[in-house]
């Protein structure tokens, strides 16, 4: 169906759907480890031996029990189609079990849309680490390691952290505003008084660099129909 000044409703669905489901469905898990970071380190702790202890056992009950759960029932349930199609003369892969794959399983992880959560509890085991760097460099911790994150994004991915450097970097953003009391708000405000406008101006050039991939679907330039 073709609207006015060339619009289809095709091409118009197409750029609705990708706009959301790309573009600002990507800042979805970077804003998760900011207020994972955040609310981390905005309740006072003492962060001793028995204050960390309690920490870990109440992240092992809400991350770690539902982690181990839902990737060896994935296994399970792997393992069980691989027999019925060896039951059924149809092809499969030789099954082999044995802790390495159990191993792998939960590391990778076996379900793969639970990545962030096996990251988040690293975060949340390195969280002492990260409170130490605070306490020594301040904002050069954070610093640090968004400079370790695009080492290991563009130059030198055999760096230390490089599996981690993202959320790594994200989560100590997250965690530095927290423990300053900073409130996101009033932050963006004074960013945009101090310093004309930048942030506003860069998720304009954020979007202008990503949309306009999407742009010519909608007025019918480069979509063509199947």
């Amino acid at each position: 169906m073709e609207l006015e000044n060339g619009l289809t409703s095709r091409g118009i669905y197409i750029f609705v759907s990708e706009f959301i489901s790309h573009y600002l469905g990507s800042i979805a898990v970077p804003l998760f480890f900011v207020f994972s970071g955040y609310y981390l380190f905005f309740t006072p702790k003492a962060w001793d031996i028995k204050t960390y202890q309690k920490h870990l056992t109440k992240k092992a009950r809400g991350l770690l029990i539902p982690y181990l759960f839902w990737n060896l029932l994935t296994l399970l349930l792997e393992y069980l189609r691989l027999w019925v199609l060896s039951r059924s003369g149809g092809e499969t892969q030789p099954m082999h079990f044995g802790l390495d794959h159990v191993w792998t399983a939960l590391t990778l992880p076996m379900d793969f849309p639970l990545w962030y959560v096996r990251d988040l509890m690293i975060m949340h085991l390195l969280a002492p680490l990260l409170l130490l760097a605070y306490r020594h460099l301040r904002a050069g911790a954070v610093l640090l390691l968004l400079a370790n994150y695009l080492l290991c994004q563009h130059w030198y991915p055999q760096l230390f952290l490089s599996l981690l450097a993202w959320p790594y970097s994200i989560f100590s953003l997250g965690g530095y505003l927290g423990l300053k009391k900073i409130y996101f708000p009033d932050l963006f405000r004074e960013m945009d008084g101090t310093l004309g406008h930048v942030p506003s101006a860069l998720a304009l050039d954020y979007a202008r660099l990503h949309v306009p991939i999407s742009l010519p679907r909608i007025f019918h330039l480069e979509y063509l129909p199947s």
